[in-house]
């Protein structure tokens, strides 16, 4: 056997050198992409360096803006309100309405209104409603009023402050320091004159009504005590129970509020049990110089759900209570018409009283022929007996009819179960709730015994 050729090793050996050639050059790649790669890698980390330090930069400035910006509103300076915005609706109650300037109409008014300088705001009967200032403070706004709210202009570098003109009712404003800014509001009166009431930071937040009831504005401190600057005249303190009243444009003396009365019936929490048409007196203890009182009806603690908002010269008034929970207070109003602040109020519980004598409530009767019968209230009149198949006597009656007399006769009542109950013309029923009533079938004639076996069949 022959060995390989000279041409046949060359061959060989050529072939073993090229793997590692290539090799070699897959290695020079390697290491030259190596290379680029880390290369690119310092570079990614410089870039990243370079944005750390533009981060910190902004985070720089951004704090130190926020430093300044609360550094000014601790000085009390604020930012400009954009669109000439001045206040909004916190909380609106019954019939509330806006009109902005250059209109001729009155839009309702809900909570979450914009108010923008030179808007008209009114309140209607057993209304009322909750403005907040933008720049600090709020009013509330009670039945009956009509303001006006935009801004004072100050000097150069001083920011302005809610102002506002009170063309008739009355407002109670609560004067709010910002920070070192005191708390303060402008009065303007419709013959021109101007007041600024404010309350220094630190002290206790004054709380000031200012009303238009007699010949002039009037303005009050109810609570805490405000220094008040009328325009071009000296300026005078205020503190609670005292007023001052602008009239054709002078600022007159000051003077103290008229006192509360005192209330006397119903007491305190009471509960009464009252027949329909029955009307609850209310009575207060007379005030000395008071020529008229003015008395709000309620159905809660905090007067926002007025049902009565009287105004009397007596010592008493009688309303209406229809089965719930009422609070009443008083207020005296001097001699020039001005109303002094409110006495404690007190709440009322009021039971319908059950006139109805029988059947009685859960009876049973046997036969369709029922006899019905009640008292009559005060209130008299016509009576409307009505008996239905379910507690709600309007929804299921089966039988209606009218009686002049505390009496009526049911014929061709069915077996089963009833709800009865008797009403006034005016709809007012006689109880507090119906009463139940069960009729059965009648016995028709002796009853007969089925022996229970047969023993002796055909036995005569």
């Amino acid at each position: 056997m022959r060995g390989p050729t000279a041409r046949e090793r060359a061959r060989c050996r050529e072939r073993r050198a090229r793997p590692r050639r290539a090799s070699r050059a897959g290695q020079a790649r390697s290491s030259r992409g190596g290379t680029n790669g880390g290369a690119n890698a310092r570079a990614r980390a410089r870039r990243c360096v370079a944005r750390a330090l533009l981060c910190t930069a902004l985070l720089a400035v951004v704090g130190l803006a926020a430093c300044r910006k609360e550094e000014a509103g601790a000085q009390g300076a604020l930012p400009t309100l954009p669109d000439g915005l001045v206040a909004s609706c916190a909380w609106a109650s019954g019939e509330v309405e806006v009109r902005r300037p250059g209109s001729v109409y009155w839009e309702p008014v809900g909570t979450g209104a914009l108010f923008r300088e030179g808007d008209w705001l009114r309140t209607g009967e057993l209304s009322q409603a909750r403005v907040e200032f933008f720049l600090g403070g709020g009013l509330d706004l009670e039945p009956g009023t009509v303001v006006v709210v935009g801004l004072s202009p100050r000097g150069d570098g001083e920011q302005p402050e809610p102002m506002l003109t009170v063309e008739l009712g009355s407002v109670r404003s609560v004067l709010s320091p910002k920070g070192d800014r005191e708390g303060a509001v402008s009065i303007e009166t419709s013959e021109g004159a101007r007041v600024r009431i404010a309350a220094r930071p630190g002290e206790q937040t004054p709380v000031v009504r200012i009303s238009r009831e007699g010949e002039g504005t009037a303005i009050a401190v109810t609570e805490g005590g405000a220094r008040l600057q009328p325009e071009g005249a000296q300026q005078r303190t205020l503190v609670a129970g005292q007023l001052i009243e602008l009239v054709a444009g002078a600022v007159g003396e000051s003077a103290s509020l008229i006192d509360f009365p005192k209330s006397l019936s119903p007491g305190i929490d009471a509960r009464l049990r009252l027949a329909p048409g029955e009307r609850v007196e209310l009575r207060w203890v007379a005030v000395s110089g008071a020529g008229g009182y003015r008395v709000q009806v309620a159905r809660d603690l905090s007067f926002r759900q007025l049902v009565r908002d009287e105004r009397t010269e007596g010592t008493r008034l009688a309303i209406g209570c229809d089965g719930a929970e009422l609070a009443w207070r008083v207020a005296a109003r001097d001699s020039k018409g001005r109303t002094g602040e409110y006495g404690f109020a007190r709440r009322l519980f009021c039971g319908r009283e059950d006139l109805l004598i029988a059947p009685a409530d859960g009876a049973t009767h046997k036969g369709g022929q029922v006899d019905f019968s009640w008292r009559e209230p005060p209130a008299g009149g016509r009576f409307q007996l009505v008996v239905a198949s379910g507690r709600d006597l309007e929804a299921s009656a089966v039988v209606r009819q009218w009686s002049v007399r505390e009496s009526a006769r049911v014929d061709g009542l069915r077996p089963g179960e009833y709800y009865w109950g008797v009403f006034l013309e005016t709809g007012e029923p006689l109880f507090a709730e119906p009463r139940r009533l069960v009729v059965q079938r009648s016995g028709a004639g002796p009853k007969i015994r089925s022996p229970s076996e047969i023993s002796n069949w055909g036995a005569r």
